[in-house]
C-alpha cells in the first residue's frame, strides 16, 4: 500500500526518525538500565513514513485508507496472536 508520496527531504526525514526511535528504545536503555525494550522495526518504519507524510502536506500527505487499514490490523494484530498462542498451548498441552 502507498501510504505517502516520499521525495528525499521526506525519506531522508523517515529515515532518520526510524533509526532515532530504535536507538533511543533498544540501544539507550541498554546502556543506561542493563536491558533494551523491544521494538517493532515494522511498527517504527510504517510510522515514520506517516510522519514525515504529515510534516510534509498534513492529512493530505497520507491515503487515509491505507493508513486507516496498517492501524486496523496493528490493532488487531496482538489479540490475534494471543489467540492463536492459547490455541497452540491447549493443543500440544494435550498431546505432550
Amino acid at each position: 500500500h502507498r501510504v505517502t508520496r516520499l521525495d528525499p527531504l521526506t525519506g531522508l526525514a523517515a529515515e532518520l526518525s526510524n533509526a532515532l526511535t530504535i536507538f533511543l528504545f533498544t540501544v539507550l536503555p541498554k546502556l543506561l538500565i542493563g536491558f533494551g525494550i523491544p521494538v517493532s522495526t515494522t511498527h517504527s518504519s510504517i510510522g515514520s513514513i506517516i510522519g514525515a507524510g504529515l510534516a510534509s502536506r498534513r492529512f493530505l500527505g497520507i491515503k487515509g485508507g491505507a493508513t486507516l487499514k496498517i492501524l486496523i490490523f496493528w490493532a488487531l494484530t496482538i489479540p490475534c496472536v494471543a489467540l492463536i498462542s492459547i490455541g497452540i498451548f491447549l493443543l500440544f498441552s494435550r498431546v505432550i
